[in-house]
C-alpha cells in the first residue's frame, strides 16, 4: 500500500503472527488518537495517527491466522476489599467521643450499600416535625425586597 509505505507504525510487523498486545475499547478510543489520517484508494486500510504512532484500520486482504485467545480481567473492587478486610481484621476499637460516636450511628442507620456497591440513604429530614417559625414571612418579604435594592 503506497499510502503507508514511510508511516511508524504502533505495530512493528502488523503481517506477523505475534498475538495482540492490547485490545482498546472503543469508549476510550478518543484519548489515545491525534490528527493525522492517511486513506488510500477504496479496499485499502486507513491510518490515524495515535499515541503508539500509526494504527491501521480497514479490510486485510492477507490470510490471517485464526487464533482466539482472550484474556478478560474484571475487578471487583468493593468485594474483595471487604473480604479482605475480613481477613485482616485487627480490634483496634478507638473510643469515640460523643459526637463521634452519634455521627457514626446515624451514618450507619441512614446508609446502606446495594449489591451493585451504590451508596442508598434516606432522605435526611423525613420523619422530623415542622420547626414553627411563627409569622416570618412578612419581615423575610421585607428584607429580600432591602437587599434587592443594595
Amino acid at each position: 500500500w503506497k499510502h503507508l509505505k514511510d508511516l511508524m507504525l504502533a505495530d512493528d510487523d502488523p503481517t506477523g503472527s505475534s498475538p495482540i498486545d492490547i485490545i482498546i475499547g472503543a469508549d476510550t478510543y478518543d484519548h489515545f488518537i491525534q490528527r493525522g489520517i492517511r486513506k488510500g484508494p477504496i479496499g485499502q486500510p486507513i491510518a490515524q495517527r495515535s499515541h503508539f504512532g500509526w494504527i491501521l484500520s480497514g479490510p486485510a486482504q492477507a490470510p490471517t491466522n485464526l487464533i482466539h485467545k482472550i484474556n478478560a480481567h474484571h475487578c471487583f473492587f468493593g468485594q474483595n476489599l471487604r473480604r479482605s478486610k475480613k481477613m485482616n481484621q485487627v480490634s483496634l476499637r478507638k473510643n469515640l467521643s460523643p459526637a463521634e460516636e452519634f455521627f457514626a450511628n446515624h451514618l450507619f442507620s441512614t446508609h446502606l450499600r446495594n449489591p451493585d456497591s451504590r451508596f442508598k440513604s434516606h432522605l435526611p429530614f423525613k420523619g422530623i416535625p415542622l420547626l414553627d417559625v411563627g409569622q416570618s414571612r412578612k419581615l423575610a418579604i421585607q428584607r429580600l425586597i432591602a437587599l434587592k435594592r443594595r
